[in-house]
């Protein structure tokens, strides 16, 4: 299945651009050192916390985690702009580093390794290099990696673990060996359950679970695999809210595909200067590792009792599907190394996902012309639609998932299941031909047309096609053909009571102990291939 990765590559391309857009949107503010401090003692009133969680801009605080250090660059030059203030306890003076060549801090062989890679690092770093660093007695090995974005250039020096060649050939041997038990598999969810045992195998964190994003953004732990005897709490089959994870942090996501706390009551390092001397303007660190974390994020790992976490994106076609995360209950390092091999083993899930989805697409196309071939000869055989549609041929919901459907031909309705009465159905006929030409698709029609909360309870969910443009030609020859969904009921199970959920999740709330609630929602929402077959449907008839 590797062969679709070239194919899904323009949808990824759309991804990071609505990724980039959201994150270089103005919505967002920065949050000044002070209050971000301020924030982490807890010292902030409601309305502070209110506007520090909902509004930061997360990809740009101007700090690092305590665990390394980070140098920041003019991209043409490569000259050094900013430091993260720790440098000073490797023997440097702050001024000493600023204004100087990146080469003349780390020698000219590390400044090699990254002027072979410079053209490629615009995106997550996936590879490292050793780089000695620091002064007289305090120079260390670091394991070092480099990326650009906009107009800057980083540096981030890690603790240096040596890698063995087995360790080398570890990441290789895990993605053989999930591609190969993938093979095996009946589901995406049987998918992520075995990356949630290899990924947890091989790093020992406490919890690996897949988080999956509902259409509503909301979330679902749908896999997860626990360490023996760690007595961490379950989580699979929790729901949690969609301002849990918000716009900004998903679009961080989608472009910076790993991300890692090592100790979540992390010293926070600001970067010095804070702004960078050229834009004067924070510098965008979404790609950077040991980029510090929200104060809102932190107050929310602490509430789940997790003292450090290591999280994958799961971007299938173009679309942020899910993430893999990884908690710890004491604080935990990993290294450059194993994060990268469980990048790639989460991509060849992404990629299995990707297949699937593919293929329950086609199955469902496949169904639907057999079905639509059998409709369309008996109706051209019989002139008959309640023959056609509802008989021994065949039944409009082999064509598409529905509750209901109709067709109006020649102003004449013809009904078929639980769908509004001939009136409501004509009213809504004229509304979809008089406001968006004969076209309409919605999961809460309510929403797009008020009238529909009469029948409501019958069909929330309308996709409407017509072969006439206006209300003139509803009676000559015309024909519009209607799908129906009903509401939907389901039972979930959220991870804390839904009333303790601030509005837009402004302050992280502090219990997670398991609520079940039953739910009346909109209707299953229609698909681009839903939209498709009633198109091709139309047409042949």
């Amino acid at each position: 299945f590797f062969g679709s990765s070239k194919a899904m590559a323009p949808a990824h391309e759309d991804a990071c651009r609505w990724a980039d857009a959201v994150l270089l949107s103005r919505q967002y503010e920065t949050i000044s050192t002070a209050k971000r401090e301020a924030y982490r003692r807890n010292s902030l009133s409601l309305e502070d916390h209110k506007h520090t969680c909902a509004r930061e801009n997360i990809h740009k605080p101007s700090a690092v985690q305590g665990h390394g250090y980070l140098l920041v660059m003019e991209r043409a030059t490569l000259s050094v702009t900013q430091v993260s203030a720790n440098v000073v306890d490797l023997g440097y003076e702050i001024n000493s580093l600023l204004g100087t060549s990146l080469m003349d801090v780390i020698g000219a062989t590390a400044f090699d390794n990254i002027q072979t890679t410079i053209d490629i690092q615009e995106s997550k770093p996936m590879s490292s290099f050793p780089v000695e660093f620091g002064v007289g007695e305090h120079r260390k090995t670091f394991a070092s990696s480099f990326h650009v974005r906009g107009t800057s250039a980083f540096l981030e020096l890690e603790p240096y673990v040596p890698v063995t060649s087995r360790g080398v050939d570890a990441g290789n041997v895990q993605v053989r060996c999930m591609s190969q038990k993938l093979l095996t598999v009946e589901g995406s969810v049987e998918g992520c359950q075995l990356l949630t045992q290899s990924v947890q195998s091989t790093t020992g964190f406490d919890r690996v679970m897949v988080y999956m994003f509902h259409p509503d953004q909301h979330g679902e732990v749908i896999a997860e695999t626990l360490r023996p005897d760690s007595g961490v709490e379950s989580l699979k089959g929790l729901h949690f809210p969609a301002h849990d994870i918000p716009e900004q942090a998903r679009a961080c996501f989608v472009r910076n595909i790993y991300s890692h706390i090592p100790h979540v009551k992390h010293d926070e390092i600001p970067l010095v200067p804070v702004d960078c001397p050229h834009s004067m303007e924070r510098p965008d660190m979404t790609l950077v590792s040991l980029r510090s974390v929200a104060p809102g994020c932190t107050q929310y790992y602490l509430n789940l009792g997790i003292q450090a976490s290591f999280v994958v994106s799961l971007v299938v076609d173009g679309h942020l599907w899910g993430l893999l995360i990884c908690h710890h209950m004491s604080p935990k390092f990993v290294p450059f190394y194993e994060r990268v091999a469980a990048a790639m083993v989460s991509e060849v899930l992404s990629l299995f996902i990707s297949v699937q989805q593919r293929l329950e697409l086609a199955q469902q196309q496949e169904s639907a012309g057999r079905a639509q071939r059998r409709m369309v000869h008996c109706l051209k055989e019989t002139h008959d639609p309640q023959a056609a549609f509802a008989g021994e041929n065949g039944n409009v919901s082999d064509l598409l998932k529905c509750t209901g459907a109709c067709c109006v031909i020649d102003g004449v309705v013809h009904r078929f299941g639980v769908t509004p009465t001939d009136e409501e159905i004509l009213e809504l006929v004229s509304f979809a031909l008089e406001h968006s030409g004969g076209v309409l698709c919605s999961a809460d029609l309510p929403d797009v047309y008020p009238n529909a909360e009469k029948f409501g309870e019958r069909a929330r969910g309308c996709l409407l096609q017509s072969t006439s443009t206006t209300t003139k030609d509803l009676k000559e020859g015309s024909l519009v053909c209607i799908w129906f969904r009903g509401s939907i009921t389901r039972n979930v199970c959220w991870a804390g009571d839904p009333s303790s959920f601030t509005p837009g999740g402004m302050v992280p709330r502090s219990s997670f102990r398991p609520f079940s609630q039953t739910e009346t929602l909109s209707a299953m929402p229609w698909t681009q291939s839903d939209e498709h077959i009633v198109s091709n449907f139309v047409r042949d008839i």
